[in-house]
């Protein structure tokens, strides 16, 4: 007959199944190939954001106009020029000196913003600067910006005079990154 002192199990056995218990259990939550691919996914997010905030984008505007001849300043002979109407809240980016590309049907020509008319023009004030307003018809057709556009080192300009023509002027750059929608723009909050 077995003594009741004696223990059921063995020492070594006892202390093995105490030490488990000891032990922190460590849950296997994710895969080594899916921990693999996230970290990848992770680094190549992390990629395009550095590449995106470094590549500039160039940002232009547009507008609508016509070819006039325009005395230039300390000019006695006139030249010829595109006056180009934008929309009113752009005014306060156009400056003197910015390069511009205007387009006449399938001819491109290139000019400099000569002077920036600060006040706004609407269609009943077109008469006030031009001779023939009836050409601006298509060019203007609420309240709007002015700019005047010097043609004088493009060749044939002249040829032009008269013509409806639309432009676009170079306002500078910007990283990419800046193109994408805030939140307000993809929630749609009004």
């Amino acid at each position: 007959m077995v003594s009741p002192e004696s223990p059921i199990f063995r020492e070594q056995a006892v202390q093995q199944y105490t030490q488990r218990q000891k032990q922190e259990v460590r849950l296997r939550v994710i895969s080594p190939s899916a921990f693999v691919f996230f970290w990848l996914a992770l680094l190549l997010t992390l990629s395009v954001g550095i590449l995106g905030w470094f590549i500039q984008v160039p940002v232009n505007i547009s507008g609508r106009g016509v070819i006039v001849e325009a005395t230039g300043p300390g000019q006695g002979q006139k030249t010829p020029a595109a006056a180009l109407f934008f929309a009113p809240e752009r005014w306060k980016d156009l400056r003197s000196g910015q390069a511009a590309s205007i387009s006449i049907g399938s001819t491109q020509l290139t000019g400099k913003v000569e002077r920036v008319d600060s006040n706004l023009i609407n269609p009943a004030q077109v008469g006030k600067y031009f001779k023939s307003p009836g050409e601006l018809a298509q060019a203007i057709s609420g309240p709007s910006a002015m700019a005047l556009i010097s043609l004088s080192n493009a060749p044939g300009a002249s040829a032009y005079v008269g013509s409806i023509c639309s432009a676009q002027i170079r306002l500078g750059t910007q990283n990419v990154l800046s193109l994408l929608p805030d939140a307000k723009q993809i929630l749609q909050i009004h």
